[in-house]
């Protein structure tokens, strides 16, 4: 590249269409409006040629999602914009760590696996993360987490809120492999510490990658065991549980709304908040009118308005 080309590294695109054809299986077709893109230049060991990685952050203004006719309906119910997206569709950094991972046999879950659930969304700039406790049987059918029945419970909630979390954030677990009751049974049961021990350098590495778009604001523990495999370092110190692989003792109750402990200080402004998962609110059939499920509501209103709209409101602990 000469000192004359250098210059278009960076640019205004007032219209830009960008295409996505991977593996053939799927078709989307992004329309945005002022985009920044910025070109990073890179070349593999022994390449005598330069490739680029092409950046592009800006309004989406439209968004074509076209899926096999089987898969066309949307599981997650009436988002407002961008359909879930699989690892094929995030940026090549992240894509590189889902090929690290993907074959991963840290645990004995990869025995009986599909496919890996690594996550869905945002990974260029996300204003928020939310942090599950596994993907189900649906959601390794799909290889994208939160589209099962309870997990549609949290995309719907959110959409109420005027929030995507496939385009305002990330959505991923404390592991990525279906805990299957036994192999030939498709039946969920709860990560285990050692699981989520094992899963836990690869949600270190998501997360490091997420934050260094520099927007991300709030992070959304979903159930228990989604805050103990966050935050098992501080819980272990504070009596939570014995031991890293024991945490049946563990009260979510006690840390239910925003965390009060410290955090790094090279998280800047980032806060932390932990509720219920949504399979709690179904196993005890509650309608949403119920107090309970109230305050579940309520709890993401709070978090919304902080993660994208810088309006912080109190702490509340159940």
């Amino acid at each position: 590249m000469n000192d004359d080309d250098k210059k278009y590294e960076t640019a205004i695109f007032h219209e830009l269409d960008v295409t996505f054809h991977p593996n053939d299986a799927k078709h989307t077709a992004y329309k945005l409006a002022d985009a920044r893109v910025r070109l990073e230049p890179y070349m593999n060991e022994g390449e005598k040629f330069e490739r680029f990685i092409l950046h592009v952050s800006g309004l989406v203004m439209k968004a074509e999602h076209v899926k096999p006719e089987a898969e066309s309906a949307s599981v997650a119910g009436s988002s407002p914009s961008l359909p879930p997206t699989g690892p094929e569709e995030q940026s090549s950094t992240m894509y590189d760590l889902f090929e690290k991972w993907k074959g991963c046999t840290k645990c004995t879950l990869c025995e009986n696996r599909q496919q890996v659930v690594f996550g869905s969304g945002n990974d260029i700039a996300p204003k928020f993360l939310v942090i599950g406790e596994a993907p189900g049987p649906e959601e390794e059918r799909m290889g994208v987490p939160f589209i099962g029945p309870t997990g549609s419970v949290l995309r719907n909630a959110l959409a109420r809120l005027g929030v995507d979390p496939d385009r305002d954030g990330y959505i991923t677990n404390s592991v990525i492999c279906f805990p299957r009751v036994s192999a030939d049974l498709d039946q969920f049961r709860g990560p285990t510490g050692v699981e989520m021990l094992a899963c836990r350098e690869r949600m270190s590495e998501q997360f490091v990658q997420l934050m260094s778009g520099g927007a991300l604001r709030g992070i959304l523990l979903v159930g228990k065991r989604a805050h103990i495999s966050f935050f098992h370092r501080e819980a272990l110190k504070a009596g939570k549980y014995a031991k890293e692989s024991d945490f049946e003792k563990f009260k979510l109750k006690d840390v239910l709304g925003w965390w009060s402990g410290p955090l790094p200080p090279d998280w800047g402004d980032v806060k932390v908040m932990t509720i219920y998962h949504p399979s709690y609110l179904k196993r005890q059939n509650f309608a949403e009118s119920n107090p309970e499920y109230v305050a579940w509501k309520k709890d993401l209103e709070t978090f919304v308005a902080w993660s994208m709209h810088s309006k912080f409101q109190n702490s509340r602990v159940i």
